[in-house]
């Protein structure tokens, strides 16, 4: 079996970059337009959901080069707890955000006691759980996110909530039965569901083979060079940021904001 976590301290050591956390197949310049799609997405959600103000006492998994953790304190989150289970990415998280918490937190297994349950009104994970390969650590992962919310508190979660499970090396992706079988379990209702991307990430759930063509050809464009794939981010980046605003479902990365019952 893979050993994820050697997998990830070596991947992040040698690339410790919005290409490392990204996809390492499409290059550093269009990964930097995915993830200025993920940041307008990711603030177009906390405005809907926080429109006064954000969360007070957010916790971001999985934080890696601290995307999510800037674009929480961008949000205007208060009391901020970034995480990753990398020691490589854990010192230069701490390095680059010395207003926040940071721990080193592997969230498939058991809570270290710096972690008090019930304590954040948000949780993100975001691109992350489909990287725990195993099932029971995937469970105990979303059982762990649900304890340390409050009631009512939210989890932002993406991932790519296939219609049938898919798994390829380092990545698992599972079928939305048993995300929604695990998100029960953990005392989480879904409140909301939103697309990612829509034309710039692998239509990993669509059934359209124009879709699918349509992407292959892009990477194809992509691999030409750094050059191609700024120019081919610079092109789709609006019409994405259109499509992710009006459409309900995508066929790529999506987004839930689940709810902690109330106990």
């Amino acid at each position: 079996m893979l050993d994820t976590k050697k997998y990830w301290e070596d991947r992040l050591g040698g690339e410790y970059s919005l290409l490392g956390v990204g996809d390492i197949t499409l290059g550093l310049a269009y990964n930097k337009w995915l993830y200025r799609v993920r940041g307008k997405v990711f603030q177009r959600i906390v405005r809907r959901w926080w429109p006064g103000s954000a969360p007070r006492q957010v916790l971001d998994v999985g934080s890696g080069t601290g995307f999510y953790v800037d674009q929480w304190l961008k949000a205007g989150a208060a009391q901020l707890t970034g995480s990753d289970f990398t020691a490589v990415a854990a010192a230069h998280l701490a390095s680059r955000f010395p207003q926040c918490r940071i721990e080193q937190l592997d969230i498939s297994a058991a809570l270290p006691q710096a972690l008090t349950e019930g304590t954040f009104d948000a949780v993100s994970v975001f691109d992350v759980l489909f990287h725990i390969v195993d099932d029971d650590g995937y469970k105990r992962a979303v059982r762990n996110l649900g304890s340390l919310l409050r009631p009512g508190g939210m989890l932002l979660y993406s991932d790519n909530f296939m219609r049938q499970a898919a798994s390829i090396g380092h990545q698992s992706s599972r079928s939305w039965e048993t995300v929604a079988g695990a998100l029960e379990e953990a005392g989480l209702e879904v409140a909301g569901r939103y697309p990612m991307f829509v034309l710039m990430n692998d239509p990993v759930r669509s059934r359209s083979r124009l879709m699918r063509r349509a992407f292959s050809l892009l990477t194809r464009i992509i691999q030409k060079g750094e050059r191609w794939g700024w120019i081919a981010g610079a092109m789709l980046y609006l019409p994405e940021l259109l499509l992710t605003a009006l459409v309900r479902s995508g066929p790529s990365t999506e987004i839930l904001v689940c709810k902690k019952r109330e106990a």
